[in-house]
């Protein structure tokens, strides 16, 4: 049966059934529906509204997880949610860190974060998409490819953001670093470079491409644009994304304070993919050593709303915890058998909903409580199929 946080335990014959993943592709709709300044606004559509109660679909593969990833951003941006993340396994849907080394991590988060845009609603508007990399060498890979190099351990790449190519969309590059031998040493750009300063006027969505390399660098870079492009131009009364003239994002922080009506539509959003931020909020980086990043977990990611994210559980209990927003956080048994196979799709289709919640619990909550507190749940389930 599946447990839902804060409520009694439905009756085996009122067992809620899992969500089945959506399988279509994202429909262009427009632009994204620019809400009010409600911090956490509410769905803004009934059909939003009536998913925010139903647990999230278990993707089957990572094309599947991708697509689910679509559109739970598009109900988000919608909603008014203006910085958002998308997680979800790079190098297979079933897979934990460690499967795969950093440069193949890297270079499947490219591929993926492509496709990830390839929905109408960012395809379409791909000049007023900009793509943030962690610094200039990843911004130029992504444009241009890699070729192979055994002696450097570099792989071959081919170019998944291309210039100048018939057919492909404008998307807008940046990088969030710049390095160099002072910056090495010292963490400062001592020429007053800034990351925000690529941001255009017209740019309604920043996409922070998995900033892993260096956490700390690219992550304080990353809330630094948000602060200034983002959060500042929420407050604007100026015209909505593609206002002719409109400065929407806040260019000048006086722009934020000329008014404060909260009901003038926020201009740009932020969001951050594949980060890996959960390495902050369960405490991997010990905060005596990484302060920056310490504030950054506790000032930073709490404004964040978690669009899309499945993490995987190895062990004698294997399972993910799935969200899709607008829907709940579903905790999945999954069937150990299926997981030795390595069948993604027969592994998604056997697996149970044992928990879910409109509450984040932590990995570590799930490991030592919700997985043993669920044995039972998923022994009923599974005789019910038997």
């Amino acid at each position: 049966m599946l447990h839902r946080a804060g409520a009694a335990p439905a009756s085996s014959a009122r067992t809620a059934a899992p969500a089945p993943a959506r399988r279509g592709t994202v429909a262009a709709r427009g632009w994204l529906g620019l809400g009010g300044g409600a911090a956490k606004p509410a769905p803004a559509t009934a059909a939003a509204a009536a998913l925010a109660d139903q647990p999230s679909a278990l993707p089957s593969s990572t094309d599947a997880a991708i697509r689910q990833a679509q559109l739970a951003a598009e109900r988000a941006l919608r909603d008014g949610r203006r910085l958002l993340e998308i997680d979800f396994p790079p190098v297979s849907i079933t897979s934990v860190a460690g499967d795969g080394d950093g440069q193949r991590e890297m270079n499947d988060n490219l591929r993926h974060l492509r496709r990830f845009l390839g929905a109408p609603t960012f395809r379409d508007r791909a000049a007023r998409v900009r793509v943030l990399f962690g610094d200039p060498s990843e911004a130029a890979v992504a444009v241009s490819g890699s070729t192979l190099d055994p002696a450097a351990g570099r792989a071959r790449t081919d170019p998944a953001f291309p210039r100048n190519v018939a057919g492909e969309p404008p998307f807008q590059i940046g990088y969030l670093t710049r390095p160099n031998a002072l910056w090495s040493l010292t963490g400062v750009n001592f020429d007053g470079w800034s990351a925000s300063a690529q941001v255009a006027p017209s740019d309604e969505v920043l996409v922070v491409a998995y900033p892993t390399f260096n956490a700390k660098e690219e992550l304080g870079s990353a809330r630094e644009v948000y602060e200034a492009k983002v959060e500042i131009g929420s407050s604007s009364t100026t015209g909505g994304p593609g206002a002719a003239g409109s400065g929407s994002g806040g260019e000048t922080a006086s722009s934020s304070s000329s008014s404060s009506s909260s009901s003038s539509p926020p201009g740009r959003a932020m969001i951050v993919f594949n980060g890996e931020l959960e390495k902050l909020r369960e405490g991997y980086y010990p905060p005596f050593f990484y302060r920056d990043l310490a504030k950054i977990a506790t000032e930073w990611l709490p404004r964040m709303e978690v669009a899309y994210s499945v993490r995987n559980f190895r062990g004698s209990r294997p399972a993910a915890l799935v969200r899709s927003y607008p829907g709940l956080w579903t905790l999945y048994r999954r069937d150990p058998m299926a997981e030795e196979g390595g069948d993604d799709e027969a592994g998604a289709a056997s697996a149970v909903a044992v928990w879910a919640s409109a509450r984040r619990p932590s990995l570590k909550e799930v490991a030592l409580e919700l997985l043993p507190a669920s044995d039972a749940a998923y022994r009923e389930a599974l005789g019910r199929r038997r």
